[in-house]
């Protein structure tokens, strides 16, 4: 059973994860379930901000605002290193980087909900941005979301 206390666990921040993530997606039945545990939460929860690599195009696609994160795989590699080093000590750089490009080519090409940009997503690429850069692109792009679909708030 998927719980959110399984899903804020940090055993799933290691390269070992992110390299089997990429094939477990692949499986039918697997992305069926998960579907249905994040359709479940959105209509549990009415207003959500929920992230994934293809909720804009099969679990929200009637989503106010669609982003589409890009980062270079040097930027990339070194942000989830950082993360993965609080974890685990003995991971490497190298195998940070290799476990991410591994993830992104397989998600790319799978044939049950592949990684794309979908049409009306705004691409948003964060390879020379700071969290504070980051934040305030974010910020005016939800603004400008809501006042488009509920006018000046």
């Amino acid at each position: 059973i998927i719980t959110l206390k399984k899903l804020n666990s940090k055993q799933l921040y290691n390269p070992k994860i992110t390299e089997l993530s990429s094939i477990i997606a692949k499986k039918k039945y697997v992305r069926t379930f998960l579907r249905k545990f994040q359709s479940d939460f959105i209509k549990k929860n009415k207003k959500v901000l929920i992230e994934g690599r293809d909720i804009q195009s099969k679990i929200m696609p009637n989503a106010d605002l669609k982003l589409f994160f890009k980062c270079s795989y040097k930027e990339k590699a070194k942000r989830r290193f950082k993360e993965f080093k609080k974890i685990n000590k003995n991971v490497s750089l190298k195998e940070v980087e290799k476990a991410l490009k591994l993830r992104d080519f397989s998600d790319e090409n799978r044939k049950e909900s592949p990684l794309l940009l979908v049409k009306g997503a705004v691409l948003v690429d964060t390879t020379n941005l700071s969290i504070k850069q980051v934040e305030d692109k974010l910020t005016k792009l939800v603004k400008k979301a809501v006042n488009n679909k509920y006018g000046n708030l």
